[in-house]
């Protein structure tokens, strides 16, 4: 619940939408019921479900206006060894992986594990020739050819892989210097403001104060939470602008400034400014949440501004950060800092915040997140806790961070982008071609 707000916000939104997701998976299930009747083979068995799966989730995200907000992967994604593989093939690799340990789990039953019980030298009967004569095999290659030995193989090997990134940080051999591998980090703040309209929101004094508090506590840069303040007009932003870049020059800081204008064309606004008072960023969110913002959208281009205290700085606002393929500009545009303003409410908070997180795994960037009724604070590329600072904030509070300095970390995602998510497409309808076609050569031939 929010104060002052609906005893039950968006209602309506969140329990359509899981009724619109809980539909996704018929998709899937449908297709392995018809499908894998036509083939006898195991891998079939164990890899066109979660080809299906996958890309019936991919192609749902990226065109249902929702991005990646509903899904089945986001309560898995806090345990690192698992939420790191992200940063190879993104979300969908994710859901591939889930589906994945599902068809392996129905296989499990018929894994033969009698032959564990065997010698290496001993073979096992496996097939028979034309003759009607058994034809031997050894053991062990029956064994690992078989599917469950190979996904305990590959997600072993995907674990420790993930687990060693986590752990084992650039330079921190056994007794290192902490000095040696842990970055110098430069206090940033946090503003919260309320995120439905109150009056508050149209005085601006208050919330140029808490910026003040948190500069003369040393915060080198100051990130306001999504729609701080309100601008009536292009007269009233206009002053507001102008009161901004005051400030910036007054307490030398990068103010990170938002606001929502009324008028004369309603915007989501994010405009940052520099030491200096100079406009680094002005930026209008480019996916408002469907149903709930009516504004117009804003170009679909993350703007950035390099700084000598940060390095190269990227921006988004809230539920921009729910869309991969958009934010996927970060790995190209090589952004170190993603700044991300945002508004969430009731219990949706964490599952949120947790689903935009995982764009800093896939990109490889720091993200600083100011948010009103909801976690901020700092995700690095990893799950690391040396960079990871959270709190859970309240509106007409000021929150200090230290944010640690680091160049972006190069991602295999952010080289190959969807790549995954396509591949398990074209299988996917691939499959159906060859089924159509397999279905009309046999009706074909009974005629």
């Amino acid at each position: 619940m929010v104060e002052g707000g609906p005893k039950f916000p968006k209602a309506l939104l969140i329990f359509s939408s899981s009724f619109v997701l809980n539909w996704v998976p018929f998709i899937p299930f449908t297709a392995d019921r018809y499908l894998v009747q036509q083939t006898n083979c195991i891998w079939t068995r164990v890899l066109f479900f979660p080809c299906v799966w996958t890309a019936s989730f991919y192609l749902f995200q990226k065109y249902c206006g929702l991005g990646d907000y509903l899904t089945f992967t986001t309560p898995l994604i806090t345990w690192p060894e698992f939420g790191l593989a992200a940063s190879l093939g993104g979300r969908s690799f994710l859901d591939f992986l889930t589906a994945l340990f599902g068809t392996v789990l129905v296989e499990l039953p018929d894994y033969p594990f009698h032959l564990l019980k065997r010698g290496q030298d001993t073979v096992a009967a496996t097939d028979y020739d034309d003759q009607g004569k058994p034809v031997y095999k050894n053991t062990c290659s029956s064994l690992l050819k078989h599917p469950v030995t190979a996904y305990i193989l590959f997600m072993f090997a995907l674990y420790t892989y993930n687990g060693a990134r986590n752990n084992i940080l650039p330079g921190s051999m056994f007794q290192a210097p902490q000095s040696a591998y842990i970055p110098k980090s430069v206090p940033v703040s946090c503003v919260v403001s309320y995120g439905h309209d109150v009056p508050d929101k149209l005085n601006y004094d208050i919330w140029f104060n808490k910026s003040a508090h948190t500069a003369e506590a040393g915060s080198k840069l100051v990130l306001w939470s999504e729609v701080a303040v309100v601008a009536t007009d292009a007269k009233e932003e206009s002053l507001l602008l102008q009161r901004a870049k005051e400030f910036a020059i007054k307490h030398k800081v990068y103010l990170a400034m938002t606001y929502h204008l009324l008028g004369p064309v309603e915007k989501n606004k994010l405009v940052v400014f520099t030491k200096e008072g100079d406009i680094g960023i002005d930026y209008n969110k480019a996916h408002p949440v469907p149903t709930v913002e009516m504004q117009p959208p804003g170009e679909l281009i993350i703007p950035y501004i390099d700084t000598e205290e940060f390095g190269r700085i990227g921006v988004s606002i809230c539920f921009d950060m729910n869309y991969p393929e958009f934010m996927l500009q970060a790995s190209k545009l090589n952004i170190d800092v993603m700044l991300q303003p945002a508004w969430s409410w009731g219990p949706v908070t964490i599952y949120h915040t947790q689903s935009e997180r995982l764009r800093a795994i896939e990109n490889g960037f720091t993200l600083f997140r100011c948010t009103t009724y909801g976690l901020s604070g700092i995700y690095g590329p990893t799950y690391n806790v040396v960079y990871d600072q959270v709190v859970a904030t309240y509106p007409a509070e000021s929150y200090l961070f230290y944010l640690p300095i680091r160049k972006r970390v190069a991602t295999l995602y952010g080289y190959i982008g969807d790549s995954f998510s396509y591949l398990t497409v074209f299988i996917t309808f691939t499959a159906f071609i060859l089924f159509i076609r397999q279905k009309y050569k046999s009706n074909r031939l009974s005629i």
